[in-house]
């Protein structure tokens, strides 16, 4: 990621939080986002997105505090745990992500 301008964080919502390994990588002292434009999407089964703006806020202030920009941020439906929801819906949801920019 040392040459890109722009990351795309995406990630599941696990029990209202973010998963370990999303934690763990923002956490690393390694993960350079130096300058660069960050989009955080979220997919969870709640529909409501409940507790989203909480997930976004806590990884945003890892990207800010490495020097990163968070651009933007999207919370999706997905299905519940365990259950696919289909290359369709993926699709549809992925439609409203910003990716004009690219």
């Amino acid at each position: 990621a040392e040459d890109a301008d722009r990351l795309y964080l995406m990630f599941p919502i696990w029990a209202s939080k973010s998963v370990p390994a999303m934690n763990a990588f923002v956490r690393d002292p390694k993960a350079d986002f130096q300058k660069k434009e960050v989009y955080i999407i979220t997919f969870q089964a709640s529909p409501d997105f409940k507790n989203s703006v909480k997930v976004h806020d806590y990884i945003g202030n890892f990207v800010r505090k490495s020097g990163g920009i968070v651009k933007e941020t999207y919370a999706m439906q997905g299905g519940n745990m365990n259950v696919f929801i289909g290359d369709e819906k993926i699709r549809e949801r992925m439609d409203k992500v910003r990716w004009d920019e690219l």
